[in-house]
């Protein structure tokens, strides 16, 4: 599979108009099973040292010709509104941690899709204090949790654009709770859906790979 990745850039300037450096927000790439679940992982860095203590971000989900569908998915169902897990509040490798991690309280977040459209989510948590962010890391924003819903209609691999909805009034990232700055670039990628080849292709594979192997001993005979 070809590796594409999402980025957006998010140029950020604050009071005064003094610039506290730009946001890069990366969607990593996916791929999936037709039919099945699966999630990609947001990631949020910036280019210069800058403090951040919320984010509300809204994603959308390409249609394909295809005939298969992909859209986020609810992963459990809460008192008001159904929503995706929020297990990305916990998670910490050495690659990357949540960005608010240990500074988040119960209420705060939110991964919910749009009311009659499930190709669209918006994520958006909140911290107890600001954040320190130091230029050049890489922190998980989000964990978009994915479902394809319906069988392909072609038997090759099919790819989804997931991209940032252009909404600078809703869209934005919060620092020291006062400036609310939205973006003012965005592109999409790519999350790709293909099939796993059934145990009898293996099969089928190894006798064409054996039976040329033979082949070729012969010749060298």
């Amino acid at each position: 599979m070809l590796k594409r990745t999402l980025i957006f850039v998010l140029f950020l300037c604050f009071h005064n108009s003094l610039c506290k450096g730009d946001f890069i927000i990366e969607v990593r790439d996916g791929q999936m099973t037709p039919g099945g679940l699966g999630f990609v992982d947001v990631l949020l860095r910036s280019q210069s040292d800058t403090a951040v203590n919320g984010f509300s971000l809204l994603f959308e989900i390409s249609t394909s010709p295809s005939g298969g569908v992909l859209e986020f998915q609810d992963s459990f169902s809460s008192m008001s509104t159904p929503q995706q897990s929020d297990s990305e509040r916990t998670f910490s490798s050495m690659d990357y941690s949540y960005i608010f991690l240990g500074k988040v309280q119960l209420g705060d977040f939110s991964a919910t899709r749009t009311a009659g459209n499930n190709r669209r989510l918006t994520a958006s948590d909140f911290a107890t204090e600001d954040v320190p962010i130091t230029a050049g890391t890489n922190y998980l924003l989000a964990r978009m949790e994915l479902q394809h819903i319906a069988p392909m209609s072609e038997s090759g691999p099919t790819n989804y654009s997931i991209s940032l909805v252009n909404d600078p009034i809703n869209n934005g990232i919060l620092n020291t709770g006062a400036f609310d700055v939205n973006y003012s670039l965005s592109t999409s990628g790519t999350v790709t859906v293909t099939a796993v080849p059934e145990p009898a292709c293996f099969t089928s594979i190894g006798i064409l790979v054996y039976a040329l192997f033979g082949s070729s001993r012969r010749r060298r005979r």
